[in-house]
């Protein structure tokens, strides 16, 4: 929850599950994989996925996306700066809108926004496997 000061200025109060993030490798199905738990408390990075033809795909660590095939003139998102994948997340790529119903109280939660970040108690991890072709948030 954000909270204005005297001062005008917000603060955020500090989530409940704020863990560290920390990396390592864990074996998921037999494959290794290169976990990051609690991603969503560092920046958005970049994030490259390798094809075996000529796709390519950039994705933010905290979902925005570009892909394509052979060069930027192919892309199937636009070819867009850092900056701008990482701020595109609410607009690109895959959503996931869940409706949970308790009693006769009804919410929706939208799992992978940043916007029900202090509604929700969440653990945002990312794994990517080792051979560097898939993803999973």
């Amino acid at each position: 929850m954000a909270k204005k000061s005297g001062s005008g200025k917000t603060h955020s109060k500090p989530r409940k599950n704020a863990e560290a993030v920390t990396g390592g490798f864990v074996t998921i199905g037999g494959e290794s994989w290169y976990r990051i738990t609690n991603v969503d408390r560092m920046p958005p990075f970049l994030v490259s996925l390798v094809s075996a033809s000529d796709h390519w795909m950039f994705i933010s660590s905290n979902g925005g996306l570009t892909a394509g095939r052979r060069d930027p003139d192919h892309a199937l998102f636009p070819y867009i700066t850092d900056d701008k994948i990482h701020d595109s997340a609410e607009i690109t790529g895959s959503k996931t809108i869940i409706r949970l119903k308790s009693g006769s109280r009804t919410r929706v939660w939208e799992p992978f926004s940043a916007r029900d970040a202090a509604v929700f108690r969440t653990e945002r991890n990312l794994y990517k496997n080792a051979t560097g072709n898939r993803l999973v948030f």
